[in-house]
């Protein structure tokens, strides 16, 4: 295992896998990664010829999304997962979400001028369930199905963030035997009992991730299946623990790169409570990688630690004046920690990061907050703080992200961003955002970048520092589909910029000019287009630098 030493994370290191080119055939030559297989009888095929037959994918225990060919036919597939329990009470989606709106409700797009964002997300769930004759674990502890409080918690976050998160769940992998540790242990159905039942009968050793990834084929299935995230589920005292990651060499383009992806370790062995509260632990660690970790009596005022604000609770921090959204263990509302049905109220200053960044400081819009905010419960409550995270667009004046969202999904937006960076609202391929900027275009399928079977996109470059931009150049797609009516958006808030249909071939570009600005953010928004996968062939800006 070898870290990241700038996140202190650790690492999976996993060997080289061959994957197949973006656009070839999923039945094609050894070495193609087009059908990947899950251990819980599902499987997924993606990846067909530029130009053939619909692909098609049937998924048990997991959701599948088959892709079809950029530039063919339309894409389909066929799932079979369950979400039955994502509209109970108890979900983020209830009682948190609605107090939310009630309290004034994250504001619409058309506030700010900006294009609705989307994020997607593809997790692969990891499921260790062990056998525990007659039965299985999950049972005996007398909870859902792992993967069920898995798909509550996919429904339930998609709907507290207003679909600016949306999950596509990929096969499921599952153990039904209990996990091994470093030092070489492992439960067996008796021992696991005994430690239950008494704490010094527990095994304190790290669960071995190396092993894990080995006896699951985990890098096969990130080469196979493109994940961007693990969901690692499991009980108590599996020796799970945070800050996990998993690296795997692939082959992309003929070149071998590194993926890095988080392992998000989810405790079920309390139901939905324990699983929510593992995703806010996780949550809360990503965060600190970004902005560190805040003092107590974090400063209402200060802009330099939106995330101290975002966490500041008077549990913590006695002399504060008004709580922020609170953290793992205290509520905006209470001084003694895990109350989450206190009924007595405290000034809170929460609502403002529906509407971040913030136009009033926090102090003077902090009202009196109770626990009827989230329905007075555990899981209303972490619903409504995974509900106010900030999801606005562009960086503040550190160059952090105001979309706290984007640190959660994606480890490399934890990382210290360079002068220039791309990203794209989704991909049809790993790896294809980066060549709307490698100044190659007019080749279907090659050194392009497409959406996945989205008819509307974006490109997003941030700058840092910020720099003057005078200009763009446009070059669409040379496959089948065109994009038919765009436009600019700008950090500064100046108006947007439209653009009519792109030259369909990808030689001829599109340019538009304007009068120098000085920005931390630059976004190309496909409105419309033709076909299932639009894109550019390549985008240019022209800059100077302030």
């Amino acid at each position: 295992m070898r870290k990241l030493n700038l996140a202190a994370l650790l690492l999976l290191s996993c060997q080289p896998i061959m994957i197949g080119r973006p656009g070839e055939s999923s039945d094609g030559a050894s070495g193609s990664a087009a059908v990947g297989s899950a251990t819980n009888g599902g499987s997924s095929t993606d990846g067909s010829p530029s130009g053939g037959a619909p692909a098609s994918g049937t998924a048990t225990g997991g959701a599948a999304t088959a892709r079809a060919a950029t530039g063919g036919a339309a894409s389909g597939g066929t799932a079979t997962a369950s979400a039955s329990a994502a509209g109970s009470p108890e979900g983020l989606g209830g009682a948190g979400a609605d107090a939310g709106a009630g309290a004034g409700g994250r504001g619409e797009a058309g506030a700010t001028g900006e294009t609705p964002r989307v994020l997607n997300e593809r997790v692969q769930l990891v499921i260790y369930d062990p056998a525990m004759a007659p039965t299985l674990l999950s049972t005996t502890l007398g909870v859902e199905a792992p993967d069920l409080l898995a798909m509550r918690l996919v429904n339930e976050i998609e709907s507290v963030t207003s679909g600016h998160v949306q999950y596509e769940v990929l096969p499921t992998k599952t153990s039904m035997d209990f996990p091994p540790t470093l030092d070489g242990f492992r439960y067996t159905p008796t021992s696991y009992q005994a430690c239950l039942a008494n704490a010094a009968d527990c095994h304190a050793a790290a669960a071995d991730y190396d092993a894990m990834q080995v006896e699951l084929d985990l890098c096969n299935g990130v080469a196979a299946n493109h994940p961007d995230q693990i969901w690692l589920l499991g009980a108590e005292r599996f020796g799970f623990v945070g800050g996990q990651q998993l690296s795997c060499d692939v082959i992309e383009d003929g070149q071998t790169i590194t993926k890095t992806l988080d392992v998000v370790s989810l405790d079920y062995h309390d139901g939905f409570s324990s699983v929510l509260a593992s995703y806010q632990i996780f949550a809360l660690g990503a965060l600190q990688q970004v902005f560190g970790v805040p003092p107590a009596n974090a400063t209402a005022e200060a802009p330099d630690n939106a995330y101290g604000v975002f966490v500041q609770s008077r549990g913590r921090a006695h002399d504060a004046p008004a709580s922020g959204c609170g953290d793992i263990t205290f509520a905006p509302n209470t001084l003694q920690p895990n109350r989450f049905d206190d009924p007595k109220t405290l000034p809170s200053y929460c609502d403002t990061f529906l509407h971040y960044p913030r136009t009033e400081a926090p102090l003077t819009a902090a009202v009196p907050v109770g626990c009827s905010a989230w329905g007075c419960s555990e899981a209303g409550f972490r619903g409504y703080w995974f509900g106010h995270l900030p999801q606005a667009p562009w960086s503040d004046e550190q160059g952090r992200l105001n979309d706290f969202w984007r640190y959660l999904l994606s480890p490399s937006e934890r990382l210290p961003p360079p002068p220039v960076s791309v990203t794209c609202s989704s991909s049809y391929e790993p790896g294809w955002c980066a060549h709307v900027t490698d100044k190659k275009q007019g080749e279907c399928n090659f050194n392009e970048w497409a959406t996945l079977n989205e008819t509307t996109g974006y490109v997003e470059f941030r700058f840092e520092p910020k720099q003057l931009v005078s200009g763009v150049q446009l070059y669409d797609r040379a496959c089948d589909e065109q994009v038919l009516t765009g436009h600019l958006e700008f950090s500064d808030g100046s108006d947007p910029i439209a653009f009519d249909a792109l030259e369909t071939e990808g030689k001829v570009p599109t340019s538009m000019t304007f009068e120098p600005k000085l920005l931390s953010g630059l976004r190309v928004v496909i409105d419309d287009s033709t076909g299932p996968n639009p894109g550019f062939g390549e985008v240019t800006v022209a800059s100077t630098a302030p």
